[in-house]
């Protein structure tokens, strides 16, 4: 498939990285969640089969992010960054789930790169 015919190929670098450290975060933020987070009740079969569907996909989306679709870019950095506020201000509340200050950080950073691609930011 060839990228969105909005996205020049200067900038369809830009997409390209984002989408490898949108990929980056995303496996960060399972290994966290697996190491960090206990079973909640399920059995190892189970986390398996979420953790494969997960796994698919942010590979799907990271595939969609590196072919240089804007919209899709777009819906990610901005859904990243409602996740990114949302998980900050549950901290700065003292409500936040165990797992978010060790995923905080997976978040910003994936928001800042897909922003960075979309809006065409040095």
């Amino acid at each position: 498939m060839e990228p969105d015919v909005q996205v020049p190929a200067v900038q369809l670098r830009k997409y390209r990285q984002a989408a490898w450290v949108f990929l980056a975060m995303n496996l960060a933020y399972v290994f966290l969640t697996w190491w960090k987070l206990p079973p909640l009740g399920l059995n190892y079969l189970e986390m398996a089969g979420f953790t494969a569907l997960a796994l698919a996909l942010f590979g799907a989306l990271s595939w969609g992010v590196y072919q240089g679709k804007r919209g899709l870019t777009l819906a990610l950095a901005a859904l990243y960054a409602g996740r990114s506020l949302f998980a900050a201000w549950t901290l700065w509340t003292g409500t936040a789930f165990p797992l978010v200050p060790w995923v905080l950080p997976t978040l910003v950073i994936a928001a800042g790169f897909l922003a960075r691609a979309v809006w065409d930011r040095p």
